[in-house]
């Protein structure tokens, strides 16, 4: 078999290990970048490693369709959110098994996303098209605060809350912003106000390995003035097994295409009524990989990667071996940075992040925090953000 790895610039994942637990032969071409964060020393398996000076380029993109004709893979591994389209493209192009075009333009466009959504019978946020900026006045009129969003954002990066037509002609005056608002980049919705969560899902062919839901601790476009983070749900809660099957009916709505790994977010309305936010064919940033391989066992990555080839080893149903939640320093932790943190607590990593952050996982410390329940964990992580 012969595996095309996209590697994106920021992927710190093991997969020289991964590919070395296989017993199965292969030869791996790998499509990465020159600026990337982690490079890897490749065993024998590793025949081609083709670097390109910027991976979101329209350049690195015409290399890696040559790539895929010169190199005709079998299976293409990708888990980059810029990569969906580009990897489902040349998967359709060279007949080759896992998430096509049909589909995952759904985990891209936001539009696109809602009426799969409807499709499943999962509530959506109302919405309307922005083709230019009287279109962002008169939803401020129906709506009120609104949120301005990319089409084919990525996390929170891009996205505009908007109150009043005075932030409307302040936002005109961001030539780029004007430029893709005019270029259909853009879409409105009205600011949904109540709970947020999202859900972390394996999919094997379809069927669930894994969904995990989680409720923010504040809704992840308010980074700069909450710290980010979520706590994982009691299992057999209502609003666990709301969002689990919620979730199922999206996935049996994909089919046996679903992708391998999706990250969902949801918003629950002050009048008990869930909505689906976003959907990405992606593992969920911040600290929820780490989250997810603390409790369950698993890395994302790696179950992507294994799936994508067609292994087996994962059992559907997995089980929770713990709980635990998540803070990202966006504004300021007061728990002190000389200071040990409690047994319960463990510190992942320490960003760079100087001023302000950028986005909801752009933060300086990164926290772990167990408990035995949602209660416990959300007390405790309290205790750090008020020192």
């Amino acid at each position: 078999m012969k595996v095309l790895l996209m590697q994106q610039p920021k992927s710190a994942s093991d997969y020289p290990r991964w590919f070395s637990e296989i017993d199965e032969p292969m030869e791996v071409v790998v499509f990465t970048s020159a600026q990337r964060v982690k490079r890897h020393v490749w065993s024998s398996n590793v025949i081609r490693e083709i670097e390109v000076n910027d991976y979101s380029s329209e350049q690195a993109t015409t290399r890696f369709f040559q790539l895929v004709d010169e190199e005709q893979p079998d299976r293409i591994i990708s888990s980059s959110e810029e990569d969906v389209l580009r990897a489902a493209e040349a998967r359709q192009r060279c007949n080759i098994p896992g998430l096509q075009p049909s589909l995952a333009v759904a985990f891209r466009d936001k539009i696109a996303m809602k009426f799969l959504a409807e499709k499943a019978g999962v509530r959506t946020i109302p919405f309307c098209e922005c083709l230019h900026f009287g279109d962002i006045f008169k939803a401020v009129d129906m709506w009120g605060t609104i949120v301005l969003k990319p089409r084919c954002g990525a996390g929170s990066a891009g996205i505009y809350v908007l109150r009043s037509h005075v932030d409307v002609r302040t936002a005109m005056q961001n030539a780029t912003l004007v430029n893709a608002v005019h270029s259909n980049q853009y879409y409105l919705e009205p600011f949904i106000r109540g709970d947020t969560y999202h859900v972390d899902v394996v999919c094997d062919h379809g069927n669930p390995v894994l969904i995990s839901p989680s409720r923010y601790l504040h809704a992840p476009l308010e980074f700069n003035a909450y710290n980010s983070g979520s706590v994982m749900l009691d299992e057999g809660g209502d609003e666990a097994r709301q969002l689990v099957s919620l979730t199922r009916r999206l996935i049996w709505t994909c089919g046996r295409g679903a992708p391998n790994i999706m990250h969902v977010e949801y918003y629950r309305t002050y009048d008990d009524v869930f909505m689906l936010g976003e959907m990405a064919a992606r593992r969920g940033g911040g600290l929820i990989k780490q989250e997810i391989k603390a409790t369950y066992g698993i890395d994302l990555s790696k179950a992507n990667l294994r799936i994508e080839l067609g292994l087996r080893g994962l059992d559907a149903g997995l089980k929770r071996s713990g709980q635990c939640g998540i803070i990202l320093e966006t504004t300021q932790l007061r728990w002190p940075q000389n200071k040990s943190l409690p047994q319960w607590a463990v510190l992942d990593s320490v960003g760079k992040r100087i001023v302000q952050a950028t986005n909801s996982v752009d933060s300086k410390r990164k926290i772990l925090v167990f408990g035995n329940d949602e209660r416990e964990i959300l007390d405790r992580i309290q205790v750090i953000v008020n020192g």
